[in-house]
């Protein structure tokens, strides 16, 4: 009832409060795109940020439902601008975490951060976006390194992580007729509004690889990159990460009622 004509632009700044949780010093992305809703008559009416960072900057201690600072950003920014509504999408944070997490107050100086990346961007030169979206979706299938046999579901029901608790939910399924899955089905996603920039969706929890290759291979300036988009079925490695193993390529897919790590090829299968 309260729709009416808007103006959309958009700008980049960095936040780098991200790291790389697997590995010392690796690959992150520090970008900060931010689309907003303005009045004809220059009113904000709605902001639209984006970040690669897992919500995990408060600990175990924290006994309360909070929005960790994806939530604390928009409470700052609203605080900001009364009247406009703040929203966040997340990138692909599948191996990134805030530097410094445990602490309420890191929450809150993430937050600041982001509002004051935010302010400085509405006093800048923004980029227009004239067009409405054409969106483009395809479903692909992404293969799993290997899916195990019954025999080898009886053997792993001895282990006592994640992967016996797995194997024994496993062989239930299999009791009752059912098959285990050989593969993912798996969404990607873009939304191209005309030259001035394309967001592309992809489902699950996608490591920062993807970032860097899509940034490196396309349009840095004008890309939007949005993970945790449609659907989250697992972790979506890249072929560096299944390779070197770790939680995002293994531990994690049993969690996620996967029968085994990602195949290496699905990196290409997703490009």
């Amino acid at each position: 009832k309260n729709r009416k004509p808007t103006l959309l632009t958009w700008g980049k700044e960095t936040v780098t409060f991200a790291e790389n949780r697997r590995t010392d010093g690796g690959p992150v992305d520090h970008s900060l795109p931010v689309l907003f809703v303005s009045d004809p008559d220059g009113t904000l009416r709605a902001v639209l940020m984006n970040y690669a960072c897992h919500g995990i900057s408060l600990g175990p201690d924290v006994n309360s439902i909070h929005g960790d600072w994806m939530g604390e950003a928009q409470k700052e920014i609203e605080a900001r601008h009364p009247g406009a509504i703040a929203m966040v999408t997340i990138g692909y944070a599948g191996d990134s975490h805030p530097k410094l997490r445990d602490d309420i107050k890191y929450t809150k100086q993430y937050a600041q951060d982001i509002a004051n990346s935010v302010d400085k961007l509405l006093q800048s030169k923004l980029q227009s976006i004239t067009l409405p979206p054409v969106s483009k979706t395809r479903w692909i299938k992404l293969p799993f390194s290997h899916v195990p046999t019954v025999q080898e579901l009886i053997e792993l029901t001895e282990d006592k992580t994640v992967k016996g608790y797995y194997a024994r939910l496993a062989l239930e399924r299999v009791i009752r007729g059912e098959s285990l899955p050989t593969e993912l089905d798996y969404l990607v996603q873009t939304w191209s509004f005309g030259d001035e920039m394309l967001m592309i969706n992809l489902g699950g929890e996608p490591v920062v690889d993807y970032s860097v290759r899509l940034k490196n291979e396309l349009d840095a300036q004008r890309l939007w990159l949005n993970g945790y988009a449609n659907d989250v079925p697992c972790y979506i490695a890249s072929k560096r990460v299944i390779n070197e193993g770790g939680y995002e390529a293994d531990a994690s897919m049993y969690w996620y009622n996967m029968p085994s790590p990602l195949s290496e090829e699905v990196e290409e299968l997703i490009m």
